[in-house]
């Protein structure tokens, strides 16, 4: 696979009888996706220009451009002056969705903002082999997901923020998953619903408003996951679960920081079976820490805290203010199958890191997330 052709799109200067250059560049990203002749042996990349917000009459129509593939898929990422120079794209897509196309696989998109108005439906929608990075998502009035996406996906670095309906998702993922790096606020019934295997979340702030909600909820599973180093809120006194894992097996639940579900009934950590490691959580102001229905999971040095440990959690600032406070009990003083005499040091997370080797200062660290985490 070579590189994609490009072909260019500016909402400030561009116009639709433009012939798609870098020097004639179009005015909409949806008359780019129409227009194009597929190139099938190295794919095509769309790059929009950042500064003026492309207001979209209609969908992003995918399946009229074609079919992507694995080694010619389509990009569609911001740019400044240049392709692939950082520039970030703005695209509003109304009352409409901006993709929604259920039978298309192998498309990038990488470094901008899809923003709406409402609607009453999915605001997007694609299916296999789907990679996100540096993407956010800022919308309202969305009956359905905000995003839905089937096997194996990629979101790295990307932020959802949904005030709209409290039904549904904000993301459904199907199956074989890596989310990182991820911030999402939302109202929905659960940030992140994972409908079947493998999905792997680290570094990801969830911030939920709805006392119900699930914040990560994995259903009808049958093996492998991963959550590491997550935030977790609720401003609700949830009595859901911040980390609902039904059916899952062999799951490594670890250094997570998990706060307000302490309506009655709530969960940090809820698990149908015996089968996960759980451990080196951190719990504040949750009914029941860790909630297993069969059997004991493999569980150790989970220790609930005596404050919250945010700067201001209820107006979004999830920087550890107290970092004294995720210490406690259960810190573990050295890494390693060797007894602890490995000189080596490891960071695992959000919860805590490991003390300095050689007797070094302690360092404490929240990931840093365009989404609001410092």
């Amino acid at each position: 696979m070579g590189s994609p052709t490009h072909y260019y799109v500016s909402p400030g200067s561009g116009s639709d009888a433009n012939s798609g250059t870098l020097a004639s560049p179009w005015k909409t990203a949806r008359h780019a996706v129409i227009t194009i002749s597929r190139d099938s042996t190295n794919g095509d990349q769309i790059n929009v220009q950042e500064g003026t917000t492309s207001n979209e009459i209609g969908t992003l129509p995918i399946s009229t451009y074609g079919s992507p593939t694995f080694d010619a898929p389509l990009y569609i990422r911001g740019y400044s002056t240049a392709a692939n120079d950082g520039g970030r794209f703005a695209l509003n897509f109304g009352i409409n969705s901006a993709v929604s196309d259920s039978a298309i696989d192998n498309v990038a998109i990488m470094d901008g903002t899809f923003t709406n108005t409402s609607i009453n439906g999915t605001f997007f929608r694609l299916d296999n082999n789907v990679r996100l990075v540096n993407v956010d998502f800022d919308v309202s009035s969305v009956v359905g997901h905000v995003l839905q996406l089937d096997s194996n996906t990629i979101l790295d670095g990307c932020t959802f923020k949904d005030s709209g309906n409290t039904s549904s998702y904000a993301v459904y993922l199907l199956s074989n998953a890596v989310v990182d790096d991820c911030s999402f606020t939302t109202g929905k019934e659960s940030a992140v619903y994972m409908n079947s295997l493998n999905g792997n979340f680290h570094n990801c702030e969830f911030n939920v408003s709805k006392a119900s909600a699930n914040a990560l909820r994995f259903a009808n599973v049958s093996n492998g996951g991963q959550v590491i180093g997550c935030t977790f809120y609720n401003s609700s006194a949830g009595t859901g679960a911040a980390i609902k894992v039904a059916g899952e097996r062999q799951t490594i639940i670890k250094n997570n920081i998990i706060e307000g579900w302490n309506g009655t009934g709530g969960h940090g950590i809820e698990v149908d079976d015996a089968t996960h490691i759980i451990h080196t959580n951190r719990f504040y102001e949750c009914d029941t820490n860790i909630k297993t229905s069969v059997g004991t999971s493999m569980q150790f040095d989970n220790v609930s805290l005596a404050a919250s440990p945010f700067t201001d959690a209820a107006n979004g600032d999830f920087s550890i203010g107290d970092v004294t406070l995720l210490k406690g009990v259960g810190w573990p003083a050295k890494v390693g199958g060797d007894g602890g005499t490995s000189p080596t040091y490891r960071d695992i997370g959000a919860a805590q890191r490991q003390e300095g080797g050689g007797g070094g200062s302690s360092i404490f660290l929240m990931p840093g997330l365009r989404g609001g985490l410092t």
